[in-house]
């Protein structure tokens, strides 16, 4: 009985090593930490064990974490209602008043993305004067930023300006 908890204790501290190492290179919310922990087939008793240290610790932010992420898929040039959906897929909650809040601060309005990502797409790029050749690109480029997550009449309002 008494090696089996030596044991446990044991695998107990590799995860844990494990989860500050990680840690010191990038953020994780709690969400990816259980994911990490259980990829390397960590026990669940051991795996809460952890989270509740690091949490203890301040290791695990999950509001810094969350701004982070918005940031970066903002950047990207995501539209919120992606953002959301990405963050959910994360078990991150987050509203469009805190993305645009951060949109504000790194002055990154949903409206000159748009207009980024519209000239990232034609960029290197002639602009077609037959019709059909014209309209090949303007898809093309409606269809890379709906992929972005905007509206298809947002975007093909917005794409009027450049084709």
């Amino acid at each position: 009985m008494e090696v089996k908890k030596k044991f446990d204790l044991n695998t107990y501290k590799k995860a844990l090593d494990y989860s500050i190492r990680i840690l010191a290179l990038r953020d994780y919310s709690i969400h990816k930490m259980k994911q990490k922990l259980k990829e390397r087939n960590c026990a669940s008793e051991d795996i809460e064990q952890v989270i509740e240290k690091l949490l203890e610790y301040n290791y695990l932010r999950e509001e810094e974490y969350t701004r982070q992420r918005m940031k970066q898929l903002i950047v990207k040039g995501y539209a919120n209602s992606t953002i959301i959906q990405k963050l959910q897929h994360e078990k991150l909650k987050a509203d469009e008043d805190e993305i645009n809040k951060i949109r504000n601060e790194q002055d990154l309005t949903s409206e000159s993305q748009l207009s980024y990502l519209i000239k990232k797409k034609l960029r290197y790029r002639e602009i077609p004067t037959e019709y059909e050749a014209k309209m090949k690109l303007k898809q093309k480029v409606i269809r890379f930023c709906l992929s972005k997550g905007f509206s298809y009449s947002v975007v093909s309002e917005q794409i009027k300006e450049f084709i």
